[in-house]
């Protein structure tokens, strides 16, 4: 099995790379977990990284390449559902960003900021069009921003039917590349510490 990437991909990630280099990406301070960066998210959006699963001749596999790349960085952007799961169930790429939930007044992850709300019904998804002023911000122990809807009935929605299955898959993949960014930045973490401590 070929693990190099092709040429479009190195592309991609050298893109990325560049674009991650003109940002402060500094991590937070001790105490904190993490650090919503509405810059990163921005800036990655509007260079068209979030959209890549979109672009012909890209998919998946090119969108969990930036999907791990900025789990690795010390701050936050919302781009796993973006880039991973929306593609197939939100038409609009500037309905970005999106929230992920199993129920409709559950919690969820970057709500606080997102437009759109996709909410796991079983068989069927429902695609949420959310406004800030429709969120409320929750209080976790989690690392990074979460909000639950204050009035999910005033809120225009729409049943996409029999796509509950597919919201499911990509949400696993979604969780799957994240993780494997934030262990690995983990990983980086304690291997400069191990190298550079003195004995």
């Amino acid at each position: 099995m070929d693990f190099e990437l092709n040429e479009d991909q190195a592309g991609i990630r050298d893109g990325l790379e560049q674009l991650i280099g003109s940002l402060d990406t500094t991590p937070p301070l001790h105490g904190e977990l993490a650090s919503w960066s509405q810059r990163l998210d921005d800036t990655v959006a509007e260079a068209g990284f979030l959209g890549i699963a979109r672009e012909e001749g890209f998919g998946l596999l090119d969108a969990a390449l930036v999907v791990e790349r900025l789990a690795r960085l010390g701050i936050s952007c919302e781009a796993a559902a973006s880039a991973l799961v929306a593609p197939r169930l939100i038409e609009d790429p500037a309905l970005r960003p999106v929230a992920l939930a199993s129920a409709i007044d559950a919690p969820a992850r970057f709500l606080s900021m997102a437009r759109a709300l996709l909410v796991d019904q079983g068989e069927d998804a429902l695609r949420v069009e959310v406004t800030p002023d429709a969120v409320e911000p929750v209080e976790t122990l989690f690392a990074y921003p979460y909000g639950r809807l204050k009035d999910p009935a005033s809120l225009p929605s729409r049943k996409l039917a029999g796509q509950g299955p597919l919201l499911r898959r990509r949400w696993r993949i979604a969780i799957a590349v994240e993780s494997a960014g934030l262990m690995q930045s983990a990983l980086d973490t304690v291997v400069e510490h191990v190298k550079s401590r003195m004995a």
